[in-house]
């Protein structure tokens, strides 16, 4: 068998990219985890303690962006025809995102922590046990709808913010106010990106458990690929042409 023929075949790059993924979907997850579970386990044992949860959730947030983030990077990597150990490049990455973000999680997290606790409450204000068709209704309908709103513009940002922090170096303003004025630029884009992220996990309730296995191993890595080729040439050009990062509709 001529081995250069086949680590250069198609059927090869192929497994080489379907483990590859499934170890980042898997590495998201662990890391996520990683410190959320002490919290939890804490809580499981002594229910009586739920602010542990709140602690859990902040904690696998603060994790998950860049765990995330730190996915689409080694993607990119390796679309670029780059190579290098798998494992050391992963937790290489993960450091430098902490490094280039924590700043920008510290401003923002807590925020859209904050926004989403405000959308649950007040959807529980509009159930059928609390709403009353009042001035105060009223005020929670609209209160919901703007929270809500809020919300899907921090998806916006966060899928925008990872494919920056991918392609460009800089300081964590910078990263905060494209990351709003892309939401924004690219909103159609970046709605399909969300769409493709959430639509292993739309499967899994719908579904049910047969597929959490499935979205354990592939849910996100999978969509991030896709996300990443949606976004390719658009950041590519911008990386060629960084003056053009402020020039509206420049790029088509």
């Amino acid at each position: 068998m001529n081995i250069e023929k086949f680590v250069n075949s198609k059927f090869y790059r192929g497994f080489e990219w379907f483990y590859r993924l499934i170890f980042l979907n898997l590495f998201t997850f662990v890391v996520s985890f990683s410190l959320a579970a002490i919290p939890f386990l804490v809580w499981y044992n002594n229910q009586e303690l739920v602010f542990l949860i709140y602690i859990a959730i902040v904690l696998f947030v603060l994790l998950f962006i860049p765990a995330f983030i730190t996915s689409l990077i080694v993607i990119k990597y390796y679309i670029d025809d780059n190579t290098g150990n798998f494992f050391v490049l992963y937790f290489k990455y993960f450091i430098d995102t902490i490094k280039k973000i924590w700043l920008v999680e510290l401003i923002l997290v807590p925020i859209f922590l904050a926004v989403v606790y405000g959308t649950v409450h007040y959807w529980q204000l509009l159930g059928p046990e609390y709403y009353q068709p009042n001035a105060f209704g009223i005020f929670s309908i609209i209160a919901f709808v703007i929270e809500f709103l809020v919300v899907i513009l921090f998806l916006l940002m966060f899928i925008n913010l990872s494919l920056l922090v991918a392609h460009f170096q800089m300081k964590p303003s910078g990263y905060i106010i494209l990351s709003f004025r892309f939401a924004f630029r690219y909103m159609a884009q970046t709605i399909l990106a969300i769409l493709v992220l959430f639509a292993p996990l739309v499967l899994m309730f719908l579904i049910g458990m047969r597929f959490v296995p499935i979205y354990f191993i592939g849910g996100i890595s999978f969509p991030q690929f896709l996300i990443y080729y949606m976004a390719k040439n658009r950041f590519n050009y911008l990386q060629r042409n960084v003056d053009d990062i402020d020039s509206e509709n420049k790029y088509e």
